[in-house]
């Protein structure tokens, strides 16, 4: 009978190299499940949103849509706007909500204009203008939360929102 010494007793770099892949496979394949769960779990609701605004210094008002949705009332200095919520789930409460939409809306007694509003659409990337039924100009801004929204996310695009408004309401002033 032979001794079998301990390098012959490892297995080869490549049976190694297999068996930590199938390990690491396996493993992923476990967590599949909740990988996938977890993007409903992770909408945003009404109270949230109103948080991370509050927190940043803006006055809010909840309220739900005719929908039953949540909505924030709030405004920058220059201007009022809404947060409306999309997507909600009606099965939970607080609604959880796959999408949200800043806008606002100018009463300029219908003297907007479709080449003010173009000109915006052309220039910004991000806010979309456009005239509603009696000639006034709205803008907004649509952001998709499912999947999560941590609260910087949301905060970068409160900071987009709030520079749009303000050259918006710049531009639609002159």
């Amino acid at each position: 009978m032979r001794a079998v010494s301990d390098r012959e007793r490892e297995p080869p770099f490549d049976q190694r190299r297999r068996w930590s892949w199938t390990v690491l496979a396996a493993a992923l394949l476990a967590a599949a499940p909740a990988v996938a769960e977890e993007p409903f779990q992770r909408l945003v609701t009404g109270p949230t949103v109103q948080g991370w605004l509050e927190r940043q210094g803006y006055g809010t008002a909840l309220d739900t849509d005719p929908f039953g949705d949540p909505m924030i009332e709030s405004r920058t200095e220059r201007a009022f706007f809404r947060i409306y919520f999309f997507g909600c789930e009606t099965t939970s409460e607080p609604r959880r909500c796959r999408s949200l939409s800043f806008a606002a809306g100018f009463d300029t007694g219908g003297r907007g204009t479709l080449a003010s509003v173009n000109q915006w659409n052309a220039t910004q990337r991000f806010g979309q203008a456009y005239l509603d039924d009696d000639g006034d100009p709205w803008l907004e801004l649509a952001i998709n939360a499912e999947g999560g929204m941590p609260e910087a996310q949301f905060q970068h695009w409160l900071i987009l929102w709030h520079q749009s408004l303000d050259r918006f309401v710049t531009l639609i002033d002159r």
